[in-house]
C-alpha cells in the first residue's frame, strides 16, 4: 500500500504564500510522522550578510518509516534569491537538495523510506539583500 507524499513546507517571514500546502508542523502518514522544527542560528543579519537557519526532523515512530519525505522552504524576499546566494546543506538522510530561482524555492528530498527514529540537521543560508543605507540590523527568526 502507498503512503502519501509528505510535504512539508516553511517560509522565512510570510507562511501565506505556502497556505495551500501542508503546514510545517507533524504530518501524519500512516503510524509514522515526521517532526520539522525551525531555527535561525545567526539572531542578527546586517545587509548583506549571509543568515543560517537550521531545520531539526524527525522519524517520530519506531516501527514505521516515513515515506516519500520532502522538505520545502520559501526565500522571503528580503533575501538575494539568486542561485548564488542560496546554500542547502542536507545530511546522509537527503539524497538531493535543490533551489528554485524563480519560485525561491529550496527542497530537501530525503532518502526513501526514511527509516523510523531518524534524526538531523538541515541547513539553509541565504543572504540578505545589500541596502545601500541600512538602518539597523534584522533579526532573523525562524517562523513557528
Amino acid at each position: 500500500m502507498r503512503r502519501p507524499t509528505h510535504i512539508v513546507s516553511l517560509a522565512i517571514l510570510t507562511l501565506l504564500l505556502f497556505s495551500a500546502l501542508i503546514p510545517a508542523q507533524p504530518v501524519a502518514a500512516a503510524g509514522a510522522t515526521l517532526e520539522l522544527t525551525k531555527r535561525a542560528l545567526t539572531p542578527t543579519v546586517n545587509s548583506g550578510d549571509v543568515a543560517v537557519f537550521a531545520l531539526d526532523y524527525r522519524c517520530a515512530s519506531i516501527t514505521e518509516d516515513c515515506r516519500n519525505v520532502v522538505v520545502s522552504d520559501l526565500i522571503a524576499s528580503e533575501f538575494s534569491g539568486a542561485s548564488g546566494n542560496v546554500q542547502l546543506i542536507g545530511t546522509i538522510h537527503t539524497q538531493n537538495e535543490s533551489y528554485d530561482q524563480a519560485t525561491r524555492t529550496a527542497t530537501w528530498t530525503f532518502v526513501d523510506p526514511l527509516p523510523a527514529g531518524s534524526t538531523g540537521t538541515l541547513e539553509l543560508r541565504v543572504r540578505f539583500r545589500p541596502e545601500p543605507h541600512p538602518t539597523a540590523p534584522w533579526a532573523a527568526t525562524a517562523p513557528r
